[in-house]
């Protein structure tokens, strides 16, 4: 075969688009009147690395993405020659990441994610039948989720795109018509509506409490606490602990989740007793894979809240979802 831009190459070809129908910057540098310049690598490359990361075999990525197993060595390897470093080791097992591409992996999988819902949020802006939802991801999941269904039957026609997110501190690529916020209720610019009454209080799985019954706040302390430990979320036990002169240092033994999800599923799962919320664990007592213990709430001045922006809460599909989350958790 006939080098790109020699005697073989097509009319009108362009040197510079590789097999794989990717971007050579190499050619592309090297072409008369172009400047060398350093250059992000090509979409062809990275799709072809995460590919092969995500699946572990160039055979099973190439089948992915529609290409030959050869493209798809050529796009990798030639990220690997522009990185200066080896991302994959290959031998005889098969292909696994070295440190350098794991390391790599998590920027590439974010970048094509952003990029991924960049191209949506296009399609939905002429799509008047459209609604983009995001949600922190206890209330998505625990709450809003399950009664989908019910918003689906009501509206078929409507389009829905749902997200979570673990903080909307990074929500800025996330282009939504409506939020459910965890706060007070005041962000700037933004119409806010209460979803739900926040309180709070211990819960554990029956099967723990059926082994060891607890009566009072001091018989849980002979149990493990399951805490949330995030620069992100607030742990609740200190206030309620506080309540009866105690502290999370008094369990006699601690587990650490990140999020509320996790808390929560911690406690289901029965490795210890975690501190519930109102909205987020009604459904798990209700159908019971959780149990409220002591009988003491303390409310809380803050809740989750449905947001949106002026001009989005104007949006026809925004009213209806707005008015049926409204009436769904405050009949």
């Amino acid at each position: 075969m006939a080098g790109k831009g020699g005697p073989g190459a097509q009319p009108g070809a362009d040197p510079s688009q590789d097999e794989a129908g990717g971007w050579d910057e190499d050619a592309d540098a090297a072409r008369p009147g172009r400047r060398l310049r350093t250059l992000a690598p090509s979409l062809s490359s990275l799709r072809a690395f995460e590919a092969v990361a995500r699946r572990r075999s160039f055979t099973k990525a190439a089948q992915e993405l529609n290409l030959t197993q050869t493209a798809v060595s050529h796009q990798v390897r030639k990220l690997e020659d522009r990185l200066g470093t080896q991302l994959f080791i290959r031998d005889r097992d098969g292909v696994r990441l070295a440190a350098p591409g794991r390391e790599y992996l998590v920027a590439v999988r974010q970048a094509l994610n952003v990029l991924s819902m960049a191209t949506q949020r296009m399609l939905d802006r002429g799509d008047e039948e459209s609604l983009s939802i995001v949600s922190l991801a206890a209330f998505g999941i625990k709450c809003l989720m399950p009664l989908l269904p019910d918003f689906r039957r009501r509206y078929p026609h409507i389009v829905i795109r749902f997200d979570t997110v673990i903080s909307f501190d990074a929500a800025a690529v996330y282009d939504y018509d409506v939020a459910i916020r965890y706060g007070n209720g005041n962000w700037s610019g933004l119409a806010a509506h209460k979803v739900a009454q926040e309180e709070l209080f211990p819960v554990c799985s029956p099967a723990m409490l059926a082994r060891s019954p607890i009566a009072c706040a001091r018989d849980m302390l002979r149990h493990t606490g399951i805490v949330t430990s995030s620069v992100v979320f607030r742990d609740d036990w200190p206030e309620w602990l506080a309540l009866f002169d105690c502290t999370v240092e008094d369990f006699s033994d601690l587990v650490r989740c990140d999020t509320m999800l996790a808390a929560s599923q911690a406690a289901i799962d029965g490795l210890g007793i975690a501190m519930g919320r109102t909205p987020l664990v009604n459904r798990d007592i209700e159908e019971g894979r959780l149990v409220e213990l002591c009988g003491h709430r303390l409310k809380s001045d803050t809740g989750y809240y449905l947001t949106s922006s002026e001009s989005r809460a104007q949006r026809r599909p925004v009213q209806l979802f707005t008015q049926w989350l409204l009436d769904r958790f405050h009949r």
